[in-house]
């Protein structure tokens, strides 16, 4: 009966330590993701340039490739005299801010207008002709 009494004691003790640890680390990464997210709620993002809003994760093999992709078609819009806004949104880290664009999969690349309307929504990797016609 004690040895019982003792398996059950140390069982309930490793689950709420194990329960505390995962709290903690769901807490910071929560916390993270909405110091992150505020830089994306100024005015910064639509300041009558049009903006790219690339969605990644660190995981995704594609997502190095498509970010090769898109400094390309940036450089070829400033290079034609053109400006544009980009910003790189970690998806796991910045989730809340995935969700409000329904990121579903990385990378993915927002077009968006200089008033913020999205002009253009990329799943997948996208070459960087493609992503430069759509500015």
């Amino acid at each position: 009966m004690e040895q019982i009494l003792f398996r059950i004691i140390i069982s309930i003790t490793v689950f709420l330590l194990l329960y505390s640890v995962w709290k903690y680390f769901n807490y910071n990464l929560k916390t993270k993701s909405q110091q992150n997210l505020s830089n994306f709620n100024t005015l910064e993002i639509f300041s009558g340039l049009p903006t790219i809003l690339y969605f990644w994760s660190p995981e995704c093999k594609q997502c190095k490739l498509q970010e090769l992709y898109i400094n390309e078609s940036i450089s070829k819009l400033e290079n034609s005299g053109g400006k544009v806004n980009f910003r790189k949104v970690n998806a796991l880290l910045e989730n809340e801010f995935a969700e409000k664009f329904n990121i579903i999969t990385v990378p993915t690349t927002i077009v968006l207008s200089p008033n913020g309307q999205i002009t253009s929504r990329n799943h997948g990797l996208v070459n960087s002709t493609k992503i430069f016609e759509q500015f």
